[in-house]
């Protein structure tokens, strides 16, 4: 054999290590991206029990209102969901209306402290709104958490839920 014809084992060292790093970069990146992965993940499960709590809040206001038609008045007044009725504990008077003597008035009350709280409890920031919908009979509920406001809405949001919910009484 030649001098031409031998390998050149001097040009070749350390190529193996380039190698392995390579690799190890690749597999980084890879790891990275499987971290994001998970972190979207735990987001999008913590945002769906947030919509789940929401849904039943709504659901639950909807039921009262139902329940309560004479005051249903009350229940869409917005003045009775303001910022103050959201506490985050349970205030003095929780449960004052449960006596059968309850007026429907003071139901609606009760109902919406029960409700607002249940909210700023449940979700973070959370806050209930009921008004009539615009153009139609139903009533609508918007359930906020996360620094929304009722007033602020809008349907793509992802956190605030609105529902319409059209109540009927059968008459007497």
């Amino acid at each position: 054999m030649t001098a031409a014809q031998r390998p050149n084992h001097y040009r070749q060292r350390g190529f193996g290590l380039v190698e392995v790093l390579v690799a190890l970069l690749v597999l980084s990146i890879g790891i990275l991206g499987y971290a994001g992965l998970q972190l979207q993940a735990i987001s999008g499960t913590e945002s769906a029990h947030y919509r789940t709590q929401a849904i039943a809040i709504a659901d639950d206001l909807a039921e009262r209102i139902a329940a309560n038609p004479e005051s249903e008045a009350a229940y869409l007044d917005t003045g009775n969901w303001t910022q103050q009725n959201f506490p985050s504990a349970k205030p003095a008077g929780w449960d004052t209306c449960t006596a059968a003597a309850c007026t429907p008035d003071a139901m609606a009350t009760n109902d919406i402290l029960q409700i607002s709280t249940q909210a700023a409890q449940l979700l973070p920031g959370g806050q209930v709104s009921a008004s009539a919908c615009a153009g139609s009979s139903a009533t609508c509920i918007t359930v906020t958490w996360n620094d929304q406001t009722p007033a602020t809405c809008t349907p793509p949001d992802d956190d605030c839920i609105r529902l319409e919910v059209v109540t009927w009484v059968p008459a007497p």
